[in-house]
């Protein structure tokens, strides 16, 4: 069941806790712009109302992602930092200090497994609306059903041509949008052939361990002393060469053959014994993953590639995928790679795919999503050269977006004025405004270290990320509007106080000539 009590009540006075904390303080700053209950209502679908004991507060759950991905702490150490500081506990809703926690740390892989990665851009949608950026449709809804019953309402209703005028007003293309692609890497160790067999390997004589002590019966040889000690002489040389590589790639496969061969016999004698198999969902997975890994690494040493179809770089998680980027630092990356778009200071993820692709299908996806926020197509689309494709240009062209980011050759930049260089570079180079998303994201919020276990908590932990620095966009803005509203009131004083002194001066005049004339 759904326990949650909405901040914005009316409250007759204020608390202890309220008055005595410093309103300056970037936690209680925080707390007081972003909109709980919105954020709290996407949160409390994924629950059911009806049945169940009361869930935690969603306030506080919410809150902790957040303090979490802001500061970069592991699961355990969110619950003990917010037991105590009293300015994380204001963030997540307690009404006074405690020192107990606020949930056992464990509960966020289960909140993980609730929240996607479109439920923290859904998350971000409300905050661009409370923003002022993106404006509600509610507006629409009254006025469909004002015109389904007119007779009741009292509206006229509206005409044929009023309809076409305001369609083409709301069709009309306004913003910008800024694509581009990155990885998430996942924090595995960096995989190599040798290395990968001999996990395997070790993993299959833990099952083969666990099978005999549950049979009662003798272990069987594996040569476990010996393909350790040839693993460890290998891996100890510095500087390998190819043959030394494919020898022990080849001996490693010896020895994972016979100890599948040996796992298969001893499950053979379970199933004549009708008894059921000891291993856990994870040993299952674990014992798929190498039983492909091995396929995989017996047809790429045998037709000596390094290339093959769906790849297994780690057993334990095996749905990661090597994508080559041709970065400087790193030409392959592990991780999911996630198409992300930006539109006023916002990130979105349009793409999340553990496997690799090219990117330029992302547009059409992009500036849809981009029209469903907005009710209407952005003006200019900047993408890299990559996204340059002819079917993404004749899209660009049905729907009146002009398509920016690819460098002009000297022959059109011969034909441009110099006003339209300028403008052009302007716009071509705001484009690093997403690559800076990128490096935020990496070296800030530890974007190229996914610490989740499984494929979906890994896609929630990347949209958290991004939900995060998208908050910090929403407070950076809010702050903004804030001085932008007070520098309008306040010219707005000054403009009165100066048409009341231009009255003053026009009064006294007055009297002075009306004086002038009685003294003649």
């Amino acid at each position: 069941m759904i326990r949650y009590q909405s901040s914005g009540q009316l409250s007759f006075f204020k608390t202890p806790f309220d008055q005595q904390l410093d309103k300056t303080n970037r936690w209680v700053q925080l707390s007081d712009q972003l909109p709980w209950d919105k954020l709290v209502k996407i949160y409390n679908n994924k629950l059911r109302s009806d049945f169940g004991a009361p869930g935690i507060d969603a306030r506080k759950i919410i809150g902790a992602l957040i303090i979490k991905h802001k500061l970069c702490l592991s699961d355990r150490e969110v619950i003990e930092t917010i037991r105590e500081n009293v300015y994380m506990q204001y963030f997540v809703g307690l009404s006074s200090f405690s020192t107990e926690a606020i949930f056992h740390h464990t509960e966020f892989v289960y909140i993980r497994k609730r929240l996607s990665q479109t439920d923290f851009n859904l998350m971000t949608e409300e905050l661009m609306s409370a923003a002022g950026i993106i404006e509600k449709n509610s507006q629409e809804k009254t006025d469909d059903n004002q015109d389904d019953e007119p007779n009741q309402t009292g509206v006229q209703p509206v005409s044929g041509e009023q309809r076409a005028d305001a369609n083409e007003e709301a069709a009309t293309n306004k913003g910008d949008l800024k694509l581009d692609a990155t990885v998430a890497d996942q924090k595995i160790k960096y995989p190599n052939d040798v290395d990968l067999l001999n996990t395997g390997r070790q993993e299959i004589d833990r099952m083969i361990d666990m099978l005999c002590k549950e049979l009662e019966q003798k272990r069987p040889r594996t040569y476990r002393r010996r393909a350790r000690k040839q693993y460890l002489l290998f891996s100890k040389k510095k500087n390998k060469t190819f043959k030394q590589i494919r020898r022990a790639r080849k001996e490693q496969l010896g020895y994972l053959k016979r100890n599948l061969g040996l796992l298969d016999t001893l499950v053979a004698k379970y199933e004549q014994h009708q008894m059921r198999l000891p291993f856990v969902h994870r040993d299952l997975r674990i014992l798929w993953a190498t039983r492909l890994m091995r396929d995989q690494q017996l047809e790429m040493h045998i037709n000596n590639v390094h290339r093959i179809e769906n790849r297994i770089v780690n057993l334990y998680q095996p749905y990661v995928r090597p994508i080559l980027r041709g970065k400087a630092k790193t030409k392959v990356e592990f991780g999911s790679k996630n198409g992300v778009s930006l539109q006023n200071g916002y990130a979105f993820i349009d793409t999340l795919s553990w496997d690799a692709y090219n990117e330029s299908s992302d547009l059409y996806k992009a500036a849809e999503n981009y029209k469903t926020r907005f009710g209407y197509y952005p003006e200019c689309i900047i993408a890299d050269a990559i996204y340059h494709t002819r079917v993404n240009k004749n899209y660009c062209i049905e729907n009146n977006i002009r398509l920016l980011g690819k460098q002009l050759t000297k022959t059109v930049l011969s034909k441009m004025t110099a006003k339209q260089k300028k403008e052009h570079k302007i716009s071509h180079n705001s484009r690093n405004q997403i690559e800076g998303k990128f490096g935020q994201a990496k070296n800030g919020y530890d974007l190229n270290r996914i610490a989740a276990k499984y494929a979906n908590t890994s896609a929630s932990w990347i949209g958290a990320i991004y939900f995060v620095m998208n908050i910090l966009a929403f407070a950076g803005g809010s702050f903004l509007a804030f001085f932008k509203d007070a520098f309008r009131a306040f010219r707005g004083i000054i403009q009165q106080l100066i048409i009341a002194m231009h009255q003053k001066q026009e009064e006294q005049q007055q009297i002075c000539f009306s004086l002038l004339y009685v003294k003649n």
